[in-house]
């Protein structure tokens, strides 16, 4: 892996070691766009439900019930596996049916390997005047076969539009609107090497095998 001036340069497969070993680099600036369902959203601000949406913590939605972008992502990438983990900032709130309906998603995080991932979320849910917060829900499954990260503003990584279907905890978490399987808005997660941390190299131990025969040469 290459690590210029907060870029971040994948390695090939035949030019990083895989397994243990290999050197992770630590990741930063990181976002996450994603508008978790489309049709949830619509149906949210329909008469029917007479909800609203609420990014909040530093989280934004784009105009026109757009798709939501999380910030301030954080993580890891292993160049041995190739694969990332980033944890962002920001939350959203749906609220619907006179406060019926009332899910948070919160501490968001991405983890992606060469062929899948997830989004996972902290869940709060309100019923009957009570908040139960479930921690670190696996909401999403990501299909990341035939993505392949290209390169953004200052040499960041981005994966963009990565395919997303609801888990069976994502289904449990929004109250059984949706099935485990339904399609969900794809993600796009752009990260970016953070230069002021030095690589997590492997380490080697020392040998006192001499380098080469001695000489009697000058």
């Amino acid at each position: 892996a290459a690590l210029g001036t907060g870029a971040l340069t994948l390695p090939t497969a035949s030019a990083a070691p895989r397994g243990a070993g290999a050197p992770t680099l630590a990741l930063k600036d990181g976002t996450l766009d994603w508008g978790v369902k489309e049709s949830f959203r619509k149906y949210l601000l329909s008469p029917i439900a007479n909800g609203e949406i609420t990014p909040g913590d530093g989280a934004t939605q784009a105009s026109g019930n757009g798709p939501f972008t999380f910030t301030g992502g954080t993580g890891t990438y292993d160049t041995g596996t190739h694969g990332t983990h980033t944890a962002f900032r920001g939350s959203v709130r749906f609220e619907g049916h006179e406060g019926v309906l009332d899910i948070k998603l919160s501490d968001l995080q991405v983890t992606t390997t060469t062929t899948g991932g997830g989004i996972s979320a902290d869940v709060t849910t309100v019923a009957d005047g009570k908040a139960t917060t479930d921690q670190d829900v696996v909401i999403a499954d990501l299909s990341l076969d035939g993505i392949r990260p290209g390169t953004g503003a200052g040499g960041a990584m981005v994966f963009k539009d990565i395919p997303a279907t609801l888990t069976a905890d994502g289904a449990k978490a929004f109250q059984g609107f949706y099935q485990a399987g339904a399609a969900l808005d794809a993600a796009t997660l752009t990260v970016t090497a953070d230069s002021s941390k030095p690589s997590e190299e492997p380490t080697t131990d020392p040998t006192d095998e001499p380098s080469g025969e001695p000489t009697d040469e000058p």
